[in-house]
């Protein structure tokens, strides 16, 4: 994933200024993209399935313990989801024939991520029952539950109309309900053990100590506000469309 991120960061920065290598570059930009949207995804399928810890909470698996069939659908599922995200995004934030060719993969992303999700929840209900069960029985779990089902319907509603802007809101109201889907599900879990012989690692006993809860708590307090302040800023200064021509705003 780390590798992937660093391919990212210097193939836009290469491509300027190689121009020769460019179709290089450009490689390295999709595939530098694409690995870590699908590792997250495997790590996540992880966490939600399991993975064999022994009794200190040490991982006793290995690399391909993590490549289980499971674990890699939701990979591929994360991948879908953050290409669909992304081309609603791309959507609303460009014009003529780039926006025209997002619309077309928005649409066409949407129903692949619809149709992967039913497969992860299908499959949940037997790699991972608990986490399944668990959300059906949590007035938490429905509430993500619903607010899945609304992203995913106003998503495709606001394409029908041709507006960006919601379809771009109904996506992310889609992620935000698969992450609350996650949490609840999970909840106490923050790494469950596989095979009943390990000692999980809870929102209880993963931390070190009180004090180091106490200092993470007081970071994010202060780093938090800091860093949605720097966020509206820097969309309120780039708001609109791109434009090919001029500074692109």
């Amino acid at each position: 994933m780390l590798a992937g991120l660093i391919f990212r960061a210097v193939s836009l920065e290469f491509r300027s200024h190689d121009p020769a290598w460019s179709p290089v570059w450009d490689a390295a930009f999709v595939g530098g993209s694409a690995l870590p949207a699908l590792l997250f995804g495997v790590a996540a399928g992880n966490i939600v399935r399991g993975v064999p810890l022994d009794a200190a909470g040490e991982y006793a698996g290995d690399f391909f313990t993590l490549l289980n069939p499971f674990s890699l659908l939701v990979g591929v599922f994360g991948l879908a989801m953050f290409l669909s995200h992304g081309a609603a995004w791309a959507a609303l934030k460009t014009e003529g024939p780039l926006r025209e060719r997002a619309v077309a993969w928005r649409s066409t992303l949407h129903w692949v991520f619809v149709a992967l999700l039913a497969a992860v929840t299908v499959a949940a209900v037997f790699a991972a029952p608990d986490r399944f069960s668990a959300n059906l029985s949590r007035p938490a779990g429905w509430v993500a539950i619903l607010v899945e089902a609304a992203g995913l319907v106003l998503a495709r509603a606001a394409m029908l109309r041709k507006d960006d802007l919601l379809a771009f809101a109904g996506s992310a109201l889609g992620v935000l309900g698969l992450v609350g889907l996650w949490a609840v599900g999970n909840y106490p879990d923050l790494v469950p053990a596989s095979g009943g012989g390990g000692a999980s690692l809870t929102a209880h006993n993963a931390s070190s100590s009180n004090l180091t809860l106490t200092v993470m708590l007081i970071i994010a307090a202060i780093g938090v506000p800091v860093v949605l302040a720097y966020t509206t800023l820097l969309y309120k200064a780039l708001g609109g469309r791109v434009r090919p021509e001029g500074s692109g705003y």
